[in-house]
């Protein structure tokens, strides 16, 4: 799916744009956790001494080798995970956990218009500091990454909106005709009507609907 790519504001380097990667990538030296432990930018990620990606708040979907971050261009939602091996050459899309939700039907959907990380391993970085013979020790990774913001396949809202319960008949039926699943809380119902119209009702407001299309979701707060 196309992704609109944000500039990530960092401390780190500004990397120079290559074929392969979008505008606004930076670049940054991740220590491992002996060595100071860098974070990934605005995450808790950082890299344990075994050589892998750790955190214990967003979730991390592992694409195989990739040529660069551009190549990233759908979301592999079925094996995320907060702990993946360091790979050079690797891809990574790294979601915060609060805007994933899996489906009764087993899918894991990113809601529309929220923000996500791409990230390639570059390679690894060595030392030789305090040693007098031997090989370089293995200290960190170098990384390059970009936030993503996640689309709706031009039906789904890119933020959350609310329906008052008061005006009835839901206007826009094309979001609900298109939907793939929906998901009521356990205080709304929604059905169509006779005339083929979405009638949304809730008892002790509010409630929320969340609306599948394909791997990416949206939430109606009902009030």
């Amino acid at each position: 799916m196309a992704v609109a790519l944000l500039l990530s504001v960092t401390a780190c380097t500004k990397e120079d744009v290559t074929p392969y990667d979008p505008e606004g990538t930076a670049g940054l030296n991740m220590m491992f956790e002996s060595y100071g432990g860098t974070l990934l930018d605005g995450t808790d990620i950082y890299i344990d001494d075994a050589q892998n990606f750790v955190s214990g708040y967003f979730r991390m979907a592992y694409m195989g080798p990739v040529a660069g971050l551009s190549s990233m261009n759908r979301h592999l939602l079925n094996n995320l995970t907060g702990s993946a091996a360091v790979e050079v050459g690797g891809g990574y899309m790294i979601y915060d956990s609060d805007t994933l939700h899996t489906f009764s039907s087993g899918v894991t959907a990113v809601e529309s218009g929220s923000t996500y990380l791409l990230m390639r391993v570059e390679s690894m970085i060595t030392s030789t500091e305090g040693q007098t013979e031997g090989a370089p020790k293995t200290v960190g990774a170098r990384v390059r990454y970009v936030s993503a913001r996640a689309g709706g396949y031009g039906v789904l809202p890119d933020h959350r909106t609310e329906f008052d319960t008061d005006h009835g008949v839901f206007a826009d039926a094309n979001l609900f005709n298109a939907a793939e699943e929906i998901e009521c809380s356990y205080n709304v119902e929604c059905f169509k009507d006779g005339n083929g119209e979405w009638v949304i009702g809730v008892r002790n407001a509010p409630g929320t609907i969340r609306l599948r299309i394909r791997d990416s979701f949206a939430i109606i707060d009902v009030i």
